[in-house]
């Protein structure tokens, strides 16, 4: 068992239950270039950056428009739907932040969202003052399922990765987690389909899980 130093959260379905609204926003803008697609197809994205997710819907679809086209589109659908009252914290999420603030541990946020759009989020949950460190997926040079966001987090909260722990609800995500080299725990969120994570250390149905299971025997 490692010992617990830092804590690195995805966001989102993690932190805040918003992958539906994640692929509204992506079908939206996938409608506006004339392609159709369905929830299982985009099922694979989830948790994954978006110049790594617009450039191959590009090459499969041979959707005739740039990647900063689509992002500027899908920003678009973003702005209209994320408002703050569709903003909703994952159950258990805050209590689980607060607990390890409370303990001295360290906490950074490894997102493959923006920064612009992890800012809002946690502003909007007010969770934005527990974090040590934010790191988005426009920060990195390879996004998940390479390992490049994990470790420029555990690197701002001067943090070995073998002392965090991370919390993932996608299989791109538990990849780069474990790829890092940190203890990786799979959050089965309902909403972010059917994610493989096996390669995950601990996979748990409920946030509280974490605190119960692994999270209080690693700050003892």
């Amino acid at each position: 068992m490692i010992r617990l130093r830092g804590v690195v959260f995805d966001m989102d379905g993690v932190i805040v239950d918003s992958e539906p609204i994640h692929y509204l926003c992506d079908t939206k803008t996938l409608e506006d270039y004339g392609v159709v697609t369905d929830y299982e197809d985009m099922q694979r994205y989830i948790g994954v950056g978006n110049e790594a997710m617009w450039s191959d819907l590009i090459k499969r679809h041979n959707i005739k428009a740039t990647v900063e086209e689509l992002t500027k589109r899908q920003d678009y659908y973003k702005e209209k739907l994320f408002s703050k009252d569709k903003i909703v914290a994952v159950k258990g999420i805050r209590e689980l932040i607060k607990r390890l603030y409370e303990n001295n541990i360290k906490i950074a946020l490894a997102s493959s969202s923006p920064r612009y759009f992890i800012e809002k989020i946690l502003m909007n949950l007010e969770l934005i003052d527990f974090f040590e460190a934010l790191v988005s997926g426009d920060e990195v040079l390879r996004s998940k399922p390479y390992p490049d966001i994990y470790l420029k987090a555990a690197t701002l909260i001067s943090v070995d990765p073998k002392e965090c722990v991370a919390i993932e609800d996608a299989a791109a995500g538990v990849k780069a987690a474990k790829a890092a080299g940190m203890y990786t725990v799979g959050y089965k969120n309902p909403n972010s389909g059917n994610q493989d994570l096996s390669l995950a250390d601990l996979v748990v149905d409920r946030v509280k899980d974490i605190e119960t299971k692994i999270i209080v025997n690693l700050m003892d």
